[in-house]
């Protein structure tokens, strides 16, 4: 940030992007509803399909998924056209959003992680994090 300022002469305010965890799993909502789509026309081979086979993040996903309703969905894109106006606001005030692209520094892999390949699901949870806007 300090570089910004010194090249460009950037000056930054610091904002909180409002509901960024309910925005996060509208998102998440949003992608397996879409990804459940996307594989229903495989769904006599996914029948076939040795879970087994998978690892565990696909397991999950594959389940989680398929649990996901019409209602569910379209709340999730009111909550997005919500996010949308939002972030116009934030946008009125600033030219650029500088956040960090995630919301934890790099965790430990352990070795039964990379063994599998899984997905950390508690050490990669989502955590609040600060938002600074130029």
């Amino acid at each position: 940030m300090d570089q910004l300022y010194k090249r460009y002469g950037w000056e930054t305010i610091e904002v909180t992007v409002p509901e960024i965890e309910v925005m996060c799993l509208a998102h998440y909502l949003t992608i397996g509803s879409k990804c459940s789509t996307a594989i229903a026309s495989f769904a006599c081979h996914l029948e076939k399909l040795d879970m087994t086979e998978l690892g565990g993040d696909a397991r999950v996903a594959l389940s989680v998924y398929g649990a996901f309703n019409a209602r569910e969905y379209l709340n999730a894109q009111k909550i997005r056209n919500r996010q949308m106006q939002l972030h116009k606001k934030i946008f009125a005030k600033a030219d650029v959003i500088v956040t960090p692209t995630t919301c934890v520094t790099a965790y430990t892999l352990y070795d039964e992680a990379l063994k599998t390949d899984e997905i950390d699901y508690i050490n990669g949870d989502i955590k609040k994090f600060p938002v600074i806007v130029i």
